[in-house]
Protein backbone atom coordinates (compact mmCIF):
# COMPACT_ATOMS: atom_id res chain seq x y z
CA UNK A 1 0.00 0.00 0.00
CA UNK A 2 1.56 3.16 -0.67
CA UNK A 3 2.21 5.70 1.86
CA UNK A 4 -0.12 8.47 2.30
CA UNK A 5 0.15 11.38 -0.62
CA UNK A 6 1.11 8.67 -3.06
CA UNK A 7 -0.64 7.83 -6.08
CA UNK A 8 -0.80 4.51 -6.72
CA UNK A 9 1.10 5.35 -10.28
CA UNK A 10 3.78 6.76 -8.52
CA UNK A 11 4.01 3.73 -6.11
CA UNK A 12 3.88 1.29 -9.15
CA UNK A 13 7.30 2.64 -10.72
CA UNK A 14 9.21 2.96 -7.96
CA UNK A 15 8.14 -0.86 -7.06
CA UNK A 16 9.10 -1.32 -10.87
CA UNK A 17 12.27 0.36 -10.43
CA UNK A 18 13.25 -1.78 -7.39
CA UNK A 19 12.16 -5.22 -8.86
CA UNK A 20 13.84 -4.42 -11.98
CA UNK A 21 17.29 -3.11 -10.16
CA UNK A 22 16.75 -6.81 -7.80
CA UNK A 23 16.81 -8.36 -10.95
CA UNK A 24 19.81 -6.93 -12.27
CA UNK A 25 21.38 -7.34 -9.50
CA UNK A 26 20.80 -11.08 -8.84
CA UNK A 27 22.40 -11.77 -12.07
CA UNK A 28 26.02 -10.10 -11.55
CA UNK A 29 28.65 -12.35 -11.54
CA UNK A 30 29.62 -14.03 -8.28
CA UNK A 31 31.38 -16.80 -7.06
CA UNK A 32 28.06 -18.66 -6.93
CA UNK A 33 26.08 -18.88 -10.15
CA UNK A 34 23.18 -16.16 -10.71
CA UNK A 35 19.90 -16.50 -9.51
CA UNK A 36 17.63 -15.70 -12.15
CA UNK A 37 14.00 -14.92 -11.61
CA UNK A 38 11.18 -16.02 -14.26
CA UNK A 39 8.64 -13.30 -14.08
CA UNK A 40 6.81 -15.56 -16.41
CA UNK A 41 5.63 -17.44 -13.57
CA UNK A 42 3.65 -14.14 -11.84
CA UNK A 43 -0.39 -14.43 -12.47
CA UNK A 44 -0.74 -13.58 -15.98
CA UNK A 45 2.37 -14.36 -16.82
CA UNK A 46 4.48 -12.72 -19.18
CA UNK A 47 1.58 -10.35 -20.29
CA UNK A 48 0.71 -9.37 -16.58
CA UNK A 49 2.48 -6.88 -14.48
CA UNK A 50 5.79 -7.59 -12.54
CA UNK A 51 4.29 -5.11 -9.59
CA UNK A 52 0.93 -4.90 -8.34
CA UNK A 53 -1.53 -3.28 -5.61
CA UNK A 54 -2.97 -5.13 -3.16
CA UNK A 55 -6.44 -4.39 -4.56
CA UNK A 56 -5.09 -5.52 -8.03
CA UNK A 57 -4.14 -9.07 -6.13
CA UNK A 58 -7.52 -8.96 -3.90
CA UNK A 59 -9.40 -9.00 -7.43
CA UNK A 60 -7.06 -11.41 -9.00
CA UNK A 61 -7.53 -14.48 -6.21
CA UNK A 62 -11.29 -13.31 -6.03
CA UNK A 63 -11.65 -14.57 -9.89
CA UNK A 64 -9.42 -17.53 -10.26
CA UNK A 65 -9.18 -18.56 -6.65
CA UNK A 66 -11.53 -21.49 -7.24
CA UNK A 67 -10.86 -22.56 -10.65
Amino acid sequence: RPREGVSDEEASRAANTVIGEMRRLLQLPTADPPLLIDADLRPEGKSGPLVRTLKSYEAYYRRWSLV
